[in-house]
């Protein structure tokens, strides 16, 4: 039975990013064609409309803002996060969203359930089969990936004006200092019920054209890229020894600042 006064879907994007939002939407139509959750968008200002989506109009705020303002919307105790440029690649599995999110209710303490892999994941406490236990060591421990949040727990490891990247990377640290937060992941990307690109499709807002012909080929599809920009990238430069390097000063001198705000308390 599905919870649809329970979640809501939100799919975050902005007035720029409009084409890349309409091929999300279109996917979503075909491999979630009979969804039962109410699903929003959140733009900027633009007059965005499409069947059977709510669009929540932000404003021009930061990131973290958006995001803020954007669940108080929804006005659901959980939410499933996506972003627009993550897109559907095969029918979703509904079934298994509806226990996830039972599993939820009847566990208060878990705060998010990731639809994709987290690399830096490593326990062992599995539950209902292939969802394991995150650590909360590694630098995602607050994921944009897609997955569902308890919409409380999320607000409370968002700031105010941060960007996308300082959003995660800070959050995550915030995220640490709870003593209860519990989060889950899919041990491999082939058991989610909701099987998509994970991102890369849209890279310095340029169209990935090594994503963007694997999604054709695969889907059976030709994506319209507009007027915007094309060119390859195979995410390189994330895992880079600099790249890597500065995600590692930005959390020291974070730490030395504001983690004593953030110490022994609960996220519940």
């Amino acid at each position: 039975m599905t919870q649809s006064k329970t979640m809501s879907i939100l799919i975050m994007s902005c007035d720029k990013n409009i084409d890349i939002l309409l091929g999300n939407l279109k996917l979503f139509e075909r491999f979630w064609p009979n969804c039962n959750f109410p699903v929003f968008v959140s733009v900027e200002n633009a007059d965005f409309k499409y069947k059977n989506v709510s669009t929540i109009k932000t404003g021009k705020l930061s990131w973290s803002d958006r995001i803020k303002k954007s669940i108080d919307s929804c006005k659901t105790d959980y939410v499933l996060f996506t972003l627009d440029d993550f897109w559907i690649e095969e029918n979703v599995d509904e079934k298994e969203i509806d226990e996830v999110l039972s599993f939820m209710k009847a566990n208060a303490s878990v705060s998010h359930f990731s639809f994709s892999l987290i690399p830096e994941s490593s326990t062992k406490d599995f539950v209902m089969g292939h969802y394991m236990k995150r650590s909360l060591k590694g630098h995602a421990v607050l994921t944009e990936q897609m997955g569902i949040w308890k919409s409380s727990s999320l607000l409370k490891l968002l700031k105010s004006g941060e960007n996308p990247w300082e959003t995660e990377l800070y959050g995550s640290e915030r995220a640490k200092a709870y003593r209860k937060l519990s989060l889950y992941c899919v041990d491999d990307n082939s058991h989610s019920p909701i099987r998509y690109n994970n991102g890369w499709l849209v890279v310095r807002g340029k169209w990935n054209s090594i994503e963007v012909e694997r999604l054709e080929k695969k889907l059976g599809l030709r994506i319209d890229l507009g007027s915007r920009p094309s060119e390859p990238f195979d995410g390189s430069t994330k895992d880079s020894f600099w790249w890597k390097v500065k995600k590692k000063i930005c959390i020291i001198i974070w730490r030395a600042r504001t983690l004593p705000f953030y110490r022994k308390k609960d996220i519940q």
